[in-house]
């Protein structure tokens, strides 16, 4: 079995690594979007755009075939602070406006918890590994 690991693509579904996101930590995935659903259609309005804290250019994909197995989503301090901008004006948009208050809620909340990085940071903001998969026995190529 041979893992492929590569940047991802806006092109590829989002369902998959809105999946594989969810698991990194559900009780707070539950807690900002409610159910899995959401989060899949809100993930979806991140996904294809090229500055967001969880779309395409941030996220590398390790893959068995098209199945993806896991996912990698990285920022560096400036990037996440952009980014983080971009995608509060983006999730929710086309959701309740009830939603959307409550979103714009949680976040402040998540920014008082969470202390700004250092100058220089890098984040790794999802890590998330399939349980569908074993990794004994495969070799990753890097593509």
């Amino acid at each position: 079995m041979e893992l492929s690991i590569l940047p991802a693509k806006a092109n590829q579904p989002p369902e998959p690594v809105a999946d594989l996101i969810w698991t990194v930590d559900p009780p707070l995935m539950k807690f900002l979007f409610g159910s899995e659903e959401r989060w899949r259609r809100v993930f979806a309005y991140d996904w294809p755009e090229v500055q967001g804290i969880v779309c395409h250019k941030q996220t590398t994909l390790a893959m068995q075939g098209e199945e993806i197995l896991g996912v990698l989503v990285t920022h560096t301090l400036e990037e996440f602070d952009e980014h983080f901008v971009r995608t509060r004006g983006r999730q929710g948009q086309n959701e309740s406006p009830a939603f959307r208050k409550h979103l714009d809620h949680a976040f402040d909340l998540m920014a008082q918890l969470f202390p700004h990085g250092l100058d220089g940071s890098y984040f790794v903001f999802d890590l998330a590994v399939s349980k569908k998969r074993t990794t004994h026995g495969c070799r990753a190529t890097t593509g």
